[in-house]
């Protein structure tokens, strides 16, 4: 074997001051935030309103898979529907159901095969006239 030898561990290489080291040197114990983000307003303020009841307001809903690549939908239409906003009016049905909703022409069309849950929420919001086919 061997013999081992004992010498002095050479010494680590000076390291090199960081840029933010002299920036330290330079600016002294000041203390800079960084700007944050604007703060976030809520959108709650701007949240559409539930329309109001139309004097004929039967709704009817229908479940529709035609065209849709399979994909299953519930069709609202009605006197009840074309009485109001339609664009705010799917924005508060999404938002309720937890779903997507669109305007096409004079109905709505929301996503999924929720026609029990939108009849139930469509009732408690005041629309007593509500038709479920198919």
């Amino acid at each position: 074997m061997s013999r081992s030898r004992n010498r002095p561990e050479p010494e680590p290489p000076p390291r090199a001051k960081s840029p933010f080291e002299a920036l330290r040197d330079q600016l002294g114990d000041k203390v800079f935030e960084p700007a944050g983000p604007e703060p976030v307003h809520s959108r709650t303020d701007d949240r559409a309103e539930v329309p109001a009841k139309a004097p004929n307001g039967t709704i009817r809903l229908r479940r529709e898979r035609a065209g849709r690549g399979g994909k299953t939908v519930v069709v609202l239409e009605g006197p009840g529907i074309e009485a109001c906003d339609r664009g705010a009016f799917a924005t508060q049905v999404a938002r309720a159901l937890g779903t997507g909703a669109k305007v096409e022409g004079d109905t709505i069309v929301v996503r999924g095969d929720v026609q029990a849950r939108l009849s139930s929420w469509l009732a408690s919001e005041g629309f007593g006239d509500v038709r479920c086919a198919n």
